[in-house]
């Protein structure tokens, strides 16, 4: 999609872009749309990564399950 920070700009709207897409698919299957989500974490901030996945885990554990 590019190169520099114009190209990073794209793509950052492409993934936007699909995550409501996926979103919106997820709601019309009458999935919690919550159960997708986008967390931006560069390598060097992993543990960034922990804590999001830690975040996540912790609000899955709330909703109903799936079927």
């Amino acid at each position: 999609l590019g190169e520099g920070s114009s190209g990073n700009l794209k793509k950052e709207l492409l993934i936007k872009t699909r995550i409501q897409t996926y979103h919106s698919e997820l709601q019309s299957h009458r999935i919690d749309p919550r159960r997708l989500r986008y967390v931006k974490v560069y390598v060097s901030a992993y543990r960034q990564f922990v804590n999001s996945l830690n975040e996540f885990y912790t609000e899955m554990m709330t909703l109903d399950p799936i079927g």
